[in-house]
C-alpha cells in the first residue's frame, strides 16, 4: 500500500506539472497570435487580450509579464502614451530577473517616452540599453538602439549626431542581414533626418526605399505613419497634387488604427496641402476632422494645428467659427510649448485685427512678444546646461585616468617588491637581475613620456571643444538676438498698420496708445548694426554686385547669410512659406543666377 501511495503522488506530481506546462505553452501560443494581428486589426486583438488577462491567476510570472507589454504595445498603437508608459513599467516588474525579455520592455519604455516628449528620458533608458547590448556582443540590437537614439537627436535638432547614428546603423544592419522591417525604420529616420535640412530629394528617395522594407515584412503600420511624412516633404517642394494623393493613402490606413495622435497629424497635413491648393472648402473639412483628434489628447499638435486652422479662417473671414476654435482651444494652450504658443498668440491677434478688435490684437501681441523674449532666456539657459554637463563628464573622464593611474602605480610598487625579494634570495644571478630592472626602468621612462604626451593631447583637445562650445554659445546668441530683433520689428509694423485703421475708424485713444509703442519696439536698426558687425562687407559687396536689388531684398539675404531656414524667415517675416519661395525666386532672377543654383549656398559663399 506505501509504494502504491508513492507511485500515485508521483504520478500525480508529473500529470499536474504537465498539465501545467501544457497551459503555459498555450497561452504563449495565443500571446503569439495576438501580436500577429495587434498591429494590423488592434480592435480584435484587444478583444483577445482582455480574455488572456482574465485567466492571469492561472500564469507563471514570465508569462504574466507578456500579457502587460502587448497591452503597452496597444495603447502606444492608440495613442495612449502615458498609460502605455506605466503598463510597460508594471510588465517589466512582474517579469522580475528573466532576462530576456528585460531589454524589450526597456526599449517599449523608451519608445513611448520619445513619443511624448520626454526626451531627456528617452534618451537615458536608450543609453542603458546600448551599453547592454554592447556588453552582450549582440550588434544588431545595438544597431537597433543607435536608430532609436538617432531619432532623439533628431527631434533635439542634434542632425549631424542623427546621421552619424544612422549610417553606421544601416550599414551593420545590410553588412549582418537583419530585420528586414527594422532595416526599414532605420532608413525611415534618415529620410527624416535630411527632411528637417531641407534636403528633399534625398529625404523622397530614402522613404521610397524604406516604403518597400515595411511592405516587404508587412509592416502596415510605419508604412502608413512614413506616408505621412512622404507627403508633407512633398507639400515643401510644392508637389501638391502628389502630396495630396499620398496623404489620402496615409488615412485610408492609418484610419483602422483609431490613433488619435497619428490622425491629428495626418489630417493636419492634408489640410495644409488643400489651403496651398487654395481649395478652402476641403482644407476647413480636412482640419475639422484633425481638430477632432488632436481635443482627444493634450500635446503641442493640438495648438499648432489650431494656429494653422484660424489662419484659413482669417483668409476665408469665417469670424463665427475663429471664436468658436479659440474658445474650445483654449484649455490646451498651457500643454504647449513656447515656441507653439507665442506662434499662436501672434495668429490670434491677427484674426483680432480682421475684427477690427485693435485692442485686444495689441495685447495679444505683447504677450506673444514677452513669450518671445522668454523662450531667448530659455534656450541660452539651456545650452549653458549642455556646456556644464560636457564638463562633468570630461572631469569624471580625467578622475577616472587619475584613478587608473593610481592602480598601475601600485602594481609596479608590487612588482619591485618581488624583483628585491627575488635579488635577496638568488644572488647567483643579481647581474640578470640588474640588467632585467635597467631594461624595465627605461622602458617605465618611455612609458610615462608616452603617458604624458598622451595627457597634453587630450588636454588641447578639451581646451579645443570648450573653444567651440564657447562659439556655439555665441552663434546661439546672435541667432536667437537676430530672431528677437526681427519680430519687434515685425510687431512695429503691425502696430502702424493698426495705427493707421483706428485712425480711419476715429479710434484716437487706441491710437495714441499704439503710437507710444513704437518708441519702445524700435529694434529692426539695432539687428543690421549688429549684423554689420557680425558681416561688414556683405550688403555693400552685394549690392554692388548686383544694384537691381532692393533693401527689403538686402535683408532677406541677410538672414539666408547667417542660415536662418526658409521655414523660421516665413515666420520671421509673417509670411507663408510659398512666399518665401517666391522672393528667393525674385530675387534669384534679380542676380541672374542659372537655373539649378542653390541660392542658399550661393549667399552664404558669397564673397563679392
Amino acid at each position: 500500500m506505501k509504494k502504491l501511495s508513492v507511485l500515485f503522488v508521483i504520478l500525480f506530481t508529473f500529470s499536474a506539472y504537465a498539465q501545467k506546462k501544457s497551459d503555459q505553452e498555450t497561452f504563449r501560443a495565443e500571446q503569439d497570435s495576438i501580436y500577429g494581428i495587434l498591429f494590423t486589426n488592434t480592435k480584435k486583438a484587444k478583444q483577445r487580450l482582455d480574455q488572456l488577462f482574465e485567466k492571469s491567476d492561472s500564469m507563471a510570472d514570465s508569462t504574466k509579464a507578456l500579457n502587460y507589454r502587448l497591452l503597452g504595445i496597444y495603447l502606444n498603437l492608440t495613442g495612449e502614451l502615458d498609460s502605455s508608459i506605466v503598463v510597460f513599467k508594471k510588465g517589466l516588474e512582474i517579469n522580475g530577473d528573466y532576462e530576456y525579455r528585460k531589454p524589450k520592455f526597456l526599449s517599449n519604455i523608451g519608445t513611448a517616452q520619445r513619443n511624448s516628449g520626454r526626451y531627456n528620458q528617452a534618451l537615458s533608458t536608450f543609453k542603458e540599453l546600448e551599453q547592454y547590448y554592447l556588453d552582450k556582443g549582440d550588434t544588431l540590437e545595438y544597431a537597433g538602439i543607435l536608430g532609436e537614439l538617432a531619432s532623439i537627436y533628431n527631434v533635439t535638432l542634434q542632425s549631424e549626431r542623427a546621421v552619424e547614428h544612422l549610417t553606421k546603423a544601416i550599414e551593420i544592419y545590410e553588412e549582418k542581414g537583419g530585420d528586414i522591417g527594422s532595416h526599414g525604420v532605420l532608413i525611415q529616420r534618415l529620410a527624416n533626418t535630411y527632411m528637417k535640412q531641407e534636403k528633399f530629394n534625398f529625404a523622397l528617395e530614402m522613404y521610397e526605399k524604406s516604403l518597400g522594407k515595411f511592405k516587404e515584412a508587412g509592416r502596415m503600420d510605419n508604412y502608413y505613419l512614413t506616408l505621412i511624412n512622404v507627403a508633407d516633404c512633398y507639400n515643401y517642394i510644392d508637389e501638391y497634387d502628389k502630396s495630396l494623393e499620398t496623404i489620402n493613402e496615409s488615412l485610408e490606413g492609418l484610419i483602422p488604427f483609431g490613433n488619435s495622435r497619428l490622425l491629428a497629424v495626418a489630417y493636419g497635413v492634408k489640410a495644409d496641402v488643400l489651403k496651398m491648393k487654395k481649395e478652402y472648402g476641403d482644407a476647413r473639412s480636412a482640419y475639422e476632422e484633425a481638430m477632432a483628434n488632436a481635443y482627444k489628447i493634450s500635446s503641442n499638435r493640438t495648438v499648432q494645428i489650431a494656429r494653422e486652422f484660424l489662419e484659413l479662417l482669417i483668409t476665408t473671414e469665417d469670424f463665427t467659427r475663429g471664436d468658436r476654435l479659440v474658445k474650445e482651444t483654449q484649455p490646451f494652450y498651457d500643454d504647449a510649448n513656447i515656441e507653439y504658443q507665442y506662434s499662436y498668440l501672434e495668429v490670434q491677434a491677427d484674426f483680432e485685427e480682421a475684427k477690427n478688435n485693435y485692442q485686444s490684437a495689441v495685447e495679444l501681441l505683447e504677450r506673444a512678444h514677452i513669450l518671445k523674449d522668454s523662450s531667448y532666456q530659455e534656450n541660452k539657459t539651456q545650452l549653458v546646461d549642455d556646456i556644464q554637463e560636457l564638463y562633468r563628464v570630461q572631469e569624471k573622464e580625467r578622475q577616472n585616468q587619475k584613478l587608473t593611474k593610481t592602480i598601475v602605480t601600485k602594481e609596479e610598487n608590487i612588482s619591485l617588491l618581488t624583483i628585491g625579494a627575488f635579488i635577496l634570495i638568488v644572488v647567483i644571478v643579481i647581474v640578470i637581475v640588474i640588467w632585467s630592472v635597467r631594461t624595465k626602468y627605461q622602458k617605465h621612462i618611455i612609458d610615462l613620456e608616452k603617458e604624458r604626451a598622451d595627457d597634453l593631447s587630450k588636454k588641447l583637445s578639451i581646451e579645443k571643444e570648450n573653444l567651440q562650445l564657447k562659439e556655439r554659445l555665441i552663434e546661439q546668441q546672435k541667432t536667437e538676438l537676430l530672431g528677437y530683433s526681427m519680430e519687434v520689428a515685425n510687431m512695429n509694423e503691425k502696430i502702424d498698420n493698426l495705427i493707421k485703421d483706428s485712425e480711419k475708424t476715429g479710434n484716437n485713444h487706441v491710437g495714441q496708445q499704439l503710437k507710444s509703442l513704437i518708441s519702445v519696439n524700435k529694434s529692426w536698426e539695432s539687428f543690421v548694426s549688429r549684423f554689420k558687425e557680425v558681416e561688414p562687407n556683405f550688403i555693400p559687396k552685394l549690392s554692388k554686385a548686383y544694384p537691381e536689388l532692393t533693401q527689403k531684398d538686402l535683408e532677406f539675404c541677410s538672414l539666408v547669410r547667417i542660415n536662418v531656414s526658409y521655414k523660421d524667415i516665413a515666420n520671421f517675416l509673417q509670411i507663408s512659406h510659398e512666399s518665401v519661395f517666391k522672393k528667393r525666386y525674385r530675387i534669384a532672377q534679380k542676380m541672374g543666377l542659372e537655373k539649378g543654383t542653390d541660392f542658399q549656398k550661393f549667399i552664404i559663399q558669397f564673397d563679392g
